[in-house]
């Protein structure tokens, strides 16, 4: 893969790197309740590291929070209520998701246009990224059954 640059390279924009991951995962969470468990730069490429969905209330209020932090009787409520109201929303809060998750990195794609390669290469969810295909063509390869390498195709989303 080509877009991959190590400390002391020519490559000059690691810091750039750095900030679209920060910023993609602060909007994911803040307008998507998108859980982020991790932002980082790994050999020039960003790295947002999500999950989907919402389970209960704390966690549509803290959506980056690793482990549940109100109390036990409050969590058993807020399971047995809100988890099935959030359960029963589950495909339009998924739907606005991907949105969201879509719409950070075209904001950050447009933001930084120098390193857009190193933004789109190793995204955690490739298939909800609009305008993408050349880049994960160029650098993805699957295996097939027979263990032989292919070109990525965009697959259906769920």
């Amino acid at each position: 893969m080509g877009n991959y640059h190590e400390w002391g390279s020519e490559f000059k924009y690691f810091e750039d790197v750095e900030n679209v991951a920060s910023e993609i995962g602060d909007y994911c969470c803040k307008w998507g309740r998108i859980p982020v468990r991790q932002t980082k730069e790994k050999y020039g490429t960003v790295r947002v590291y999500s999950g989907w969905g919402i389970e209960n209330l704390f966690w549509f209020v803290k959506p980056n929070y690793c482990f549940y932090q109100w109390s036990q009787k409050i969590r058993s409520f807020d399971n047995a209520i809100f988890g099935i109201f959030f359960m029963l929303l589950r495909k339009p809060i998924f739907a606005w998701q991907r949105f969201i998750y879509n719409k950070a990195y075209q904001m950050a794609v447009k933001k930084y246009p120098h390193i857009r390669e190193e933004i789109l290469t190793d995204a955690d969810w490739p298939e909800y990224i609009d305008g993408n295909d050349d880049i994960m063509e160029q650098n993805w390869r699957i295996l097939d059954d027979n263990g032989n390498s292919v070109k990525w195709k965009r697959p259906n989303p769920r």
